[in-house]
């Protein structure tokens, strides 16, 4: 496993952001779109090389740093929602 991952959630316009489940450094996260009833969003990081998100919304860390991870309305792009993911270095082997 290369890091552990911890997730502190932010509430954007419309969108919610939640962890699901952890499950070695990847974390599943959840957005619900409230406003619309399309609850198709897209996944953004603001650091790729710190952690990386899938269009699913699968957090994967990367190294040891923090990235904020977006979630954005697919129907209305003014709602969004952002969670703050801080990836930690691995222990020592």
């Amino acid at each position: 496993r290369s890091s552990d991952l911890w997730r502190h959630a932010h509430h954007g316009y419309g969108v919610t952001i939640v962890q699901q489940r952890q499950a070695g450094a990847s974390v599943p996260l959840t957005a619900t779109v409230t406003g619309t009833s399309d609850p198709r969003v897209s996944w953004s990081t603001s650091d790729a090389t710190i952690a990386s998100v899938s269009p699913v919304g699968v957090v994967q860390g990367i190294r040891a740093g923090t990235a904020i991870i977006s979630a954005t309305s697919m129907a209305d792009p003014s709602r969004s929602g952002s969670a703050t993911v801080l990836v930690g270095s691995a222990p020592p082997a």
